[in-house]
């Protein structure tokens, strides 16, 4: 079958979906340009780790291996890739002046497409890392996390819609914090000087392309929460992706806290 390309940031999302592109039976190159490269290496049949100014070289890389079809899988520092991609051979347009991430990947995308490689949607080898609706683990919210969380998705929703972020922290009806481009888990240690009880929530980018940048919570995320004592997690359901759901169940339980897919009409 068909060798599928991986192009990996940092965290465990690009793991999994290697794993699962080989479990159906396709060949994995993977093309890291962010990140500690873990288990990888171990779980690609072909691993690369291009620096970002060398991106040109991954490119190069994917089209000597005839891949047609990638996934994008990862978080990228962008301060960073927006220092090295201009300097690689023109790959990056100069006139792209909004690198706001809705209006950063799908010019992304068309670099890709223009290369002759189709970018696939990230759940395609993974459709059960998508949260559903309800309580997806650890308790139920109480009453005052459930005003808290309809607030932080609207609030969220707003933040996300500017092209800002994609999580906001709550508690008590005060905006405690807002995600930009430090991201979600040191946003949410940020609400540690605050004292404890936040609640946390996390949607996708308005018109969420399923290629890319779909929002990812996992184990690490309720770590962060530990930390900051942050009580709640609500993450958009449908648009979301949920990295080892039973670890990620195990660790809420532990910890007490709840964690709800909320429907987008919900906040």
């Amino acid at each position: 079958m068909p060798t599928v390309g991986l192009v990996a940031g940092e965290g465990g999302l690009a793991e999994v979906l290697a794993e699962r592109i080989r479990a159906a039976g396709r060949r994995v190159v993977c093309v890291q340009v962010h990140g500690d490269p873990g288990r990888l290496p171990e779980v690609c049949d072909r691993y690369v780790h291009v620096p970002l100014d060398q991106a040109l070289r991954g490119l190069q890389v994917l089209q000597e291996e005839g891949v047609r079809e990638l996934v994008l899988a990862g978080k990228v520092d962008k301060l960073r890739a927006l220092g090295a991609l201009p300097g690689a051979a023109g790959l990056w347009p100069e006139r792209a002046r909004d690198r706001r991430d809705p209006e950063l990947w799908p010019l992304v995308a068309r670099l890709l497409e223009q290369a002759g490689l189709r970018v696939l949607p990230q759940p395609t080898f993974a459709p059960d890392l998508v949260a559903g609706a309800g309580l997806l683990a650890g308790r139920e919210l109480d009453p005052r996390e459930g005003e808290d969380l309809g607030l932080a998705f609207r609030v969220a929703r707003q933040v996300a819609a500017a092209g800002i972020g994609q999580a906001v922290a709550v508690r008590h009806g005060v905006v405690l914090a807002v995600e930009a481009v430090e991201g979600t888990d040191a946003m949410i240690r940020r609400c540690r000087e605050f004292g404890p009880g936040a609640v946390v929530a996390k949607v996708a980018w308005p018109g969420a392309d399923p290629r890319f940048d779909l929002p990812v919570v996992g184990p690490q995320t309720l770590e962060a929460m530990r930390w900051a004592g942050a009580t709640a997690l609500g993450v958009e359901a449908g648009s979301t992706l949920v990295l080892d759901r039973p670890a990620f169940e195990a660790a809420a339980a532990e910890l007490g806290v709840s964690v709800v897919g909320w429907a987008p009409e919900g906040g």
